[in-house]
């Protein structure tokens, strides 16, 4: 998978290109808490390019939301 992440006004813009699976959840969630740990806290997701998103992909983003 791979992650562009951009600051656009007061929000991250997150494109996600690939599969969001078991293997690339662990990285996406390091992104967006190191996004977090600076203070930003407004994403914009875009899954246009996602191919694909398993369960525990939807859990890394539920489990980042919750912070």
């Amino acid at each position: 998978m791979k992650i562009d992440a951009t600051k656009e006004g007061n929000a991250i813009v997150m494109s996600l290109k690939g599969r969001l699976d078991a293997a690339a959840s662990s990285e996406f969630e390091t992104s967006l808490s190191d996004w977090i740990s600076k203070g930003d806290n407004n994403f914009l997701l875009n899954f246009t390019d996602l191919d694909y998103i398993s369960s525990a992909g939807l859990r890394s983003i539920l489990a980042t939301s919750k912070k």
